[in-house]
């Protein structure tokens, strides 16, 4: 009995060192990012997001090759670790919102150039713009229909959750760029076949996508401070402003599920009032 014990012993001081450990070499990795933290301030935290969101698409677009989404991803996270570590809450929201607007800016504009091209970029956008516009033109599309979408909705909220944890936000961030960039390939071929392009881009950008893209975004730094602060064993901010984000978070996905479900009909209606006839 006593030889158990001691076994037992052992094994849990061998488990509290490994774990012991695993953090202090948590906190080391996160400790050399802060080379990064110049570049989160004023000015250069917008010229970050922009050279973040936008070179990769450019550079590949003029090389040829596709997975640009990614490369903005890997570039996006290490800014965005800092203002977790920082805690910097509405700076790190600031900063992932902008990084998409610009990447959306650049898209947008390269599809309305040339659209056939840019299709290979986007990987599902030819088929989205298809079933986007077979909507606006006829009022059918599995997508809209809310027995497919407001299931597909708690499922995205817990899979943004779970994926923020596990890679702190790696797979979020990259679906989120593959997700807006239908989008993005959706509206710049819009924009070719209406006849308001401020409507198509205003309307078309869809209202609930945009409280979704907030959502996520909240969800996402929430998670991430959460499992840095477990990774390190060190506090990043309190129990109390935690519940605020989540607050925050699920409003934007409650706003996000209304618009579409009450609105989705109208933007409809606007779209295709503004097409080419």
């Amino acid at each position: 009995m006593e030889r158990k014990t001691r076994e037992k012993v052992v094994i849990e001081s061998q488990s509290v060192r490994f774990w012991n450990q695993f953090a202090r070499n948590a906190r080391d990795f996160f400790r050399k990012l802060s080379i990064f933290e110049n570049y989160t301030h004023n000015w250069r935290l917008v010229l970050t997001a922009a050279i973040v969101g936008v070179l990769p698409l450019m550079m590949f677009q003029k090389l040829g090759f596709k997975h640009h989404q990614m490369v903005s991803t890997v570039l996006m996270l290490p800014f965005f670790w800092v203002l977790v570590l920082k805690n910097r809450f509405r700076a790190g929201i600031f900063f992932v919102a902008a990084v998409y607007v610009f990447h959306g800016i650049a898209a947008i504009y390269l599809t309305q150039k040339n659209p056939m091209a840019m299709a290979a970029f986007f990987p599902g956008g030819e088929n989205y713009w298809k079933a986007q516009i077979e909507w606006i033109t006829t009022g059918f599309d599995p997508e809209y229909d809310p027995k497919n979408w407001m299931p597909m909705h708690f499922i995205l909220l817990v899979g943004i959750s779970f994926f923020s944890v596990v890679t702190l936000g790696l797979i979020p961030f990259y679906q989120g760029f593959f997700e807006t960039d239908l989008m993005n390939f959706y509206v710049g071929n819009l924009l070719q076949v209406s006849e308001n392009q401020a409507v198509a881009l205003t309307v078309g950008w869809h209202t609930w996508s945009v409280m979704r893209g907030i959502c996520y975004s909240i969800i996402v730094f929430e998670m991430t401070s959460w499992t840095i602060e477990k990774l390190t064993k060190k506090k990043l901010c309190e129990t109390k402003e935690r519940r605020q984000r989540w607050v925050f978070g699920l409003l934007f996905f409650s706003l996000d599920f209304g618009l579409k479900f009450f609105t989705m009909e109208n933007v409809r209606d606007i779209l295709f009032k503004n097409l080419h006839h």
